[in-house]
Parts: structure tokens; C-alpha cells; sequence
């Protein structure tokens, strides 16, 4: 399933954004408020059930789980209806420029209905990379192992056990296979021989 996206559209920059405003106003039904540095705005972010909307003058992110935005969750499925209903969702907000704008990020991933104790613990090595503990909280407990490279990261967690840290709501034993991808550089790969 396809979950985290980061999505990359040209705008029409609103006035708001061109008279560079210090208040928050409203693009398409989501508010925006300005994030400044050293006096100067340099964004305006806002969110959508989940999403994190950004524009950087004229160009617009949409950011996080597409499965959150459509369920309010990310733990059961997210199947290929519902995710062309996503897209119509953001079109219908957005214009029909959305369906032009450039895949930056994403993560895709499947939840396997088992106990995740039984396998994380065990991954050591993925070829010749070795994997991570993912820790969370004060007590830095370790609840899933990952591998991080130059353009991806590949992830192995108990997905029960972050739901209920999360989201305080609880889910039957679920295994989380993720792999997060920079899309920029796996295009690039495909259209230049490997040496």
C-alpha cells in the first residue's frame, strides 16, 4: 500500500503569499499561517486531516499519509479504489493541476497480521547493510529495527505497539514492512546505466 507522499505543485501564487502577510488566511479551504526566519516569511503551512499542506511562493507540498488523510489511520488496508478516491479528494480541493504535480517522497508498505516480537528482534543484516534499533519515548524503548541509505530507508516495526503509543487505540498483533524512497534519485537510476 502506498502510505507517506511528499508531492511537489506549481501554484498561482495567492495574493496573501506574494504581499508576504504575517496573519493566517484560507487556500482552498485549508488556513495557512506563515513560518518566519529572521523576520522574513519564508512559508505557509496549515493542515488537512493529517496532511501538512506547505507553499514556498509558488510552488505547493503536500506532505504525510495519503491512508490517514482517507481513514484517520494507517494500520488496516488502503486498497487501490480508495486510493484513486484519494486523488479525486485532492483534485476536487486542489484543481486539476494537482494531477500534474511531481511525486518527491514516498513510502509504501504492507501490515502483516502477526506478532512482530517474533521477527524485528531477529534482523540483523540486509545484504551488507546492518539494521538500526527505531526507538521511541523517554524510556527509548525499541520497537522495530531500519536501514537507512543515501536515497531510502527500509523499516521492519511492530505497528501494534506504535498505534496504541500514537494513537492510544488498540489494534490486533501487526508486523509493518516500509520502504521509504526519495523518488528524484530512484527515476534518475533508472534512466542512467549503473557503472
Amino acid at each position: 500500500m502506498i502510505d507517506d507522499l511528499v508531492v511537489e505543485m506549481q501554484v498561482t501564487p495567492p495574493e496573501e503569499v506574494v504581499r508576504e502577510v504575517h496573519g493566517t488566511f484560507n487556500y482552498c479551504g485549508v488556513i495557512l499561517q506563515p513560518k518566519f526566519r529572521m523576520g522574513r516569511v519564508t512559508k505557509y503551512y496549515g493542515n488537512l486531516k493529517n496532511l501538512l499542506i506547505e507553499i514556498v511562493y509558488d510552488k505547493m507540498y503536500i506532505k504525510n499519509s495519503w491512508h490517514k488523510y482517507y481513514h484517520g489511520n494507517n494500520y488496516g488496508d488502503y486498497t487501490y479504489r480508495e486510493i484513486k478516491e484519494t486523488i479525486q479528494l485532492l483534485t476536487d480541493r486542489f484543481g486539476q493541476r494537482f494531477l500534474n504535480a511531481k511525486i518527491k517522497k514516498m513510502a509504501v508498505g504492507c501490515n502483516l497480521p502477526m506478532d512482530a516480537g517474533d521477527v524485528f528482534p531477529k534482523c540483523i543484516a540486509l545484504g551488507p547493510d546492518m539494521f538500526q534499533d527505531m526507538k521511541f519515548g523517554n524510556k527509548h524503548r525499541t520497537y522495530g529495527k531500519y536501514i537507512k541509505k543515501t536515497h531510502s530507508k527500509f523499516k521492519v516495526y511492530d505497528k501494534q505497539w506504535e498505534v496504541k503509543e500514537h494513537d492510544r487505540h488498540k489494534t490486533g498483533p501487526t508486523l509493518r514492512v516500509e520502504l521509504e524512497m526519495n523518488i528524484q534519485a530512484f527515476q534518475r537510476r533508472a534512466t542512467e546505466p549503473n557503472q
